[in-house]
């Protein structure tokens, strides 16, 4: 019974609350995935640069 109430609230207040909260969740999925995403990012670049770097001086010696 509870469920059941709780989910007619819901319905009743989704139609306000359900916007900011999808505004909210995909605000904090995007920032997070941004986030996540440069950090790998930054991390394969700094990987590639020593890997390039390195086969630079193997080549030049």
């Amino acid at each position: 019974m509870g469920l059941l109430i709780g989910l007619a609230i819901l319905l009743i207040f989704g139609r306000f609350i359900g916007k900011a909260v999808f505004w909210v969740l995909g605000t904090l999925v995007v920032v997070a995935g941004f986030v996540f995403f440069a950090h790998i990012a930054t991390w394969l670049v700094l990987i590639f640069l020593a890997i390039g770097g390195l086969s630079f001086l193997g080549r030049s010696f």
